[in-house]
């Protein structure tokens, strides 16, 4: 359930990897009021925007914030990988959850992405079979990195994860204000197994 005091980390979930880290919620990044800017420019503009100072760009999805839930990716906005990687495209995708009774939708959007990307897998890159939707790490970013992400220099994947860690903070914040204006209003949140049947399943998280 959705916490009503924010709690000092969320769970940072790479579903290729099938890995879980805590990440502090006090974390600084140096282009966290960059990225706060860019997040709500970019879902009115329905595209990536440069995040200044860095060679990434940054799109987010806030129509769903009222649920708890967002979703977001990072692509490149320049050649990376000493050429490797060519501009404009995607990177890093993923979606932040606050709620347990509306992660389900999170989960099954950033899941599809997952099995599209798995599909198109090239060869010598491995994916891990995703377990159950996590449930008591709450609130949590799931995510994966793409392929093309594997052929960026080792600084560049660093400043890829740190900014998508900066980004699901400003994030998490938002879906969190998102559920308190919608419980102010009257909605309830209750956890419904029929409709999610995920929420049925234990998993290690």
């Amino acid at each position: 359930m959705f916490h009503k005091h924010p709690q000092p980390t969320f769970a940072f979930r790479d579903l290729r990897y099938d890995s879980v880290e805590q990440v502090p919620r006090n974390l600084v990044h140096p282009s966290a009021n960059k990225i706060a800017q860019v997040i709500p420019a970019s879902h009115e503009l329905g595209h990536s925007l440069e995040v200044d100072g860095t060679p990434f760009g940054l799109f987010v999805d806030l129509s769903s914030v009222q649920n708890g839930t967002a979703y977001f990716f990072l692509c490149s906005n320049v050649p990376l990988g000493n050429g490797v990687v060519p501009a404009n495209n995607f990177l890093f995708e993923g979606v932040a959850a606050c709620e347990l009774a509306t992660a389900p939708e999170a989960y099954r959007h950033i899941f599809k992405f997952y099995l599209r990307a798995v599909s198109k897998n090239p060869p010598l890159i491995s994916f891990s079979a995703p377990g159950a939707m996590p449930k008591g790490d709450l609130p949590w970013i799931v995510f994966f990195c793409t392929p093309l992400a594997t052929r960026l220099l080792p600084e560049e994947k660093n400043s890829l994860v740190a900014i998508a860690k900066a980004a699901g903070i400003a994030l998490l914040a938002r879906c969190e204000q998102g559920i308190r204006s919608s419980v102010a209003a009257g909605r309830e949140f209750v956890p419904d197994p029929e409709q999610y049947p995920e929420l049925l399943f234990d998993s290690e998280d």
